[in-house]
């Protein structure tokens, strides 16, 4: 069986079991590489996995770290925890309102 070298934004989220929202801003963000074929937009298998090993590694793709030496793609901001507690997903401008518990969605 041929391996795939290119994979749909779909079958990104499937094999990181992320929703596609999710993958559609790590391509953003450019942290996983994307090419665009016409109108289609296909993710490089070995930058999937290039990804998934530097999570493994804790290194500065590490969305969960806050460590980056600005070397590489960033880390995810939506996947970084907030200060106003670990698992918020909201990326805020104002930190004041994460401070007193509470900002606007």
């Amino acid at each position: 069986m041929i391996r795939p070298l290119l994979v749909t934004v779909m079958q990104v989220a499937r094999m990181l079991g992320i929703g596609r929202t999710a993958v559609y801003g790590l391509l953003d963000r450019k942290v996983i590489e994307s090419v665009q074929i016409g109108s289609a937009r296909r993710v490089p298998v070995d930058s999937v996995e290039a990804y998934v090993r530097s999570l493994r590694k804790g290194g500065p793709h590490d969305p969960t770290s806050t460590a980056w030496d600005g070397n590489g793609p960033a880390p995810d901001p939506l996947l970084v925890d907030s200060p106003c507690g670990p698992g918020c997903m909201t990326v805020c401008s104002d930190p004041a309102a994460h401070a007193e518990g509470g900002h606007d969605v």
